[in-house]
């Protein structure tokens, strides 16, 4: 099984790119998102080139069944088009919902790392780079309104946050993102 996937970060670690390469049963390609110059062109290539794509930051260890249990959903699902997992930030346990973005109370959690259909991806045209730093958190808000997602509840994922974005670029994006979803209110 072929998957992409695309990597948002300046630093990826040594031992999140060992992850990655390590999966089980599952062939994964990395496409590091700052090497184009052109960050949208990045995950285009990704998606092109696999059935799936992973979204994930550069301090993400994945156990070695994640990939391939992310994927086995979307296989035996046709109408899922989203699959995140549990994860663990610092070697302790959270619920997936506890680190994601959230606007008001019409929106739902956002799962921060997924997995999503490729063709779906295109589909939707990619990511609103005007949402940037938090494009992938604008992308799963227009997915979740016309498509499914699925959660496995299992930790399946080793996250290190990574402190690269001002409290001020979060506010611009988090402004651009509730004005384009819920209206200029």
């Amino acid at each position: 099984m072929n998957i992409s996937v695309l990597i948002w970060d300046k630093n990826v670690s040594k031992e999140a790119r060992e992850s990655i390469e390590n999966q089980e049963e599952v062939k994964a390609t990395i496409y590091d998102a700052l090497e184009y110059k052109d960050k949208n062109h990045a995950a285009y290539v990704a998606a092109n080139n696999s059935p799936y794509l992973m979204i994930s930051n550069g301090a993400t260890i994945f156990k070695p069944d994640c990939l391939r249990k992310h994927a086995k959903v979307l296989q035996e699902c046709p109408h899922v088009t989203i699959v995140y997992s549990d994860y663990r930030v610092c070697d302790r346990e959270v619920e997936w919902y506890q680190y994601n973005m959230t606007f008001d109370s019409r929106t739902p959690a956002i799962p921060p790392y997924c997995m999503i259909r490729s063709d779906v991806f295109l589909g939707m045209r990619g990511f609103d780079m005007n949402s940037y730093p938090l494009e992938n958190t604008e992308l799963y808000l227009r997915l979740l309104q016309t498509r499914s997602a699925q959660h496995i509840c299992e930790p399946l994922m080793k996250v290190f946050p990574i402190e690269e974005f001002t409290k001020e670029q979060i506010e611009q994006a988090q402004a651009y993102i509730r004005k384009k979803h819920y209206g200029p209110n």
